[in-house]
């Protein structure tokens, strides 16, 4: 037969620390809120952020947003004035993005999914700018084995034209005129 649980201790404030079992405990303000209270609070935070942003439908939308959403430093606080914390504000990753259950943190699900979706998208702009790439080093490839062609062809009409070259060379003073040596 299990004995009654144990009184608990009382702190200054008057709670007091109920014994739920073995080495777990846990504190029971004297100040409950009624049960309806706490459903209507639930029933508002399941309903979503209050913003005019329509929820992105794809990667690149996504991305887009993503850029124009500020970062910003900041210390919580509670913090040592040396630590800095580095992001976007709830409000306006809200405002952005329609995401959320509140505008007053962002979750690590929305935060997640708007990184992955945004890493999607720039995979897929990486992939189409490596084909252009390609395409354009086998365009160029191309041009220059044509102007290797040119230009092979080009040394070897002035090389001849130099060795049949008879034109003879007078020396000139300093100021650019011939000396006529």
């Amino acid at each position: 037969m299990n004995s009654p649980p144990d009184e608990g201790e009382r702190t200054e404030n008057g709670e007091r620390t109920e014994y739920l079992g073995v080495g777990v405990s846990t504190r029971v303000n004297a100040a409950m809120r009624h049960p309806a209270h706490w459903v209507f609070s639930r029933a508002t935070r399941r309903r979503g952020v209050h913003t005019d942003a329509v929820v992105p439908t794809s990667a690149q939308d996504v991305l887009d947003r993503l850029t124009a959403l500020r970062i910003s430093t900041w210390s919580y606080g509670f913090d040592h004035k040396s630590i800095r914390h580095l992001g976007p504000m709830a409000q306006d990753f809200a405002a952005i993005f329609g995401l959320g259950s509140n505008t007053r943190r962002i979750s690590a699900v929305d935060a997640n999914g708007v990184c992955m979706a945004s890493i999607q998208a720039l995979n897929r702009k990486i992939g189409a700018l490596e084909t252009k790439v390609s395409a354009l080093e086998k365009d160029l490839e191309k041009n220059m084995d044509i102007l290797r062609k040119e230009m092979g062809d080009t040394r070897t009409d002035r090389s001849t034209l130099e060795i049949n070259n008879n034109h003879k060379f007078t020396a000139l003073d300093e100021f650019g005129g011939s000396t006529g040596l």
